[in-house]
C-alpha cells in the first residue's frame, strides 16, 4: 500500500513541475533557439529553446496547457522527440527517436514562425517586426523524418512562416 502511495505521489510532483515548464502569456508561448538556456516562454527575453519542447508540453497536456498560439523567433529547429510509440497510438513522453522525431501539430495552436531574434534594439518584436523572408526560421529533419505531421482534428492549429527542409542524413 505504501508503495502505491508513494508511486502516485512521485506522479504527482512529476505532472506538477512538468505543467510549470512552460508559461504562456496570453496564450502566448515564445520561442528562441539563440538563447543559452531554456526559460518558460513567458516573453522573448524568457523564451523557450526548442519548438519541440513546446509542442511535446502541448501534447502531454491537452486539456490545460493553456497554449494557443507559439511565436518563434528566426533560425533553424529540429524535431527531437518521437510523434509515437507504436504502442496503440499512445504518444511518448520526452523520448528522443532520431531519425524518426517529428513535430507533431497540436489542436488548436497556431505556431508563428519569421520573428526577428530579440536584439539591444529590439528586445521584443511584435507582431509587425514579423517577416518571414528576412527571419528565416526553418523547421529542419533528416532525409528519413516527416518533418512535421498533422493528424487527426487538430481544430484551428496552423503552422505560418516557416521554411521546411528535409536534408539527407
Amino acid at each position: 500500500m505504501k508503495r502505491v502511495f508513494l508511486t502516485i505521489g512521485l506522479s504527482a510532483v512529476t505532472l506538477f513541475m512538468t505543467a510549470q515548464r512552460i508559461l504562456p502569456t496570453n496564450g502566448i508561448v515564445y520561442v528562441n533557439n539563440n538563447v543559452n538556456a531554456s526559460g518558460n516562454g513567458s516573453s522573448w527575453g524568457n523564451a523557450v529553446k526548442e519548438l519541440a519542447d513546446v509542442l511535446e508540453f502541448a501534447r502531454e497536456n491537452p486539456s490545460n496547457h493553456g497554449i494557443t498560439q507559439v511565436y518563434v523567433a528566426s533560425g533553424t529547429y529540429n524535431p527531437l522527440y518521437l510523434a509515437d510509440d507504436n504502442s496503440n497510438n499512445n504518444y511518448t513522453r520526452w523520448t528522443n527517436g532520431g531519425q524518426y522525431n517529428s513535430f507533431v501539430l497540436v489542436p488548436n495552436v497556431r505556431i508563428f514562425g519569421g520573428f526577428p531574434a530579440p536584439s539591444v534594439s529590439n528586445p521584443n518584436p511584435t507582431w509587425s517586426d514579423r517577416d518571414w523572408e528576412n527571419n528565416v526560421t526553418t523547421l529542419s529533419g533528416n532525409y528519413y523524418n516527416h518533418v512535421v505531421i498533422s493528424a487527426g482534428n487538430v481544430g484551428n492549429a496552423c503552422l505560418d512562416g516557416f521554411t521546411i527542409l528535409h536534408q539527407a542524413a
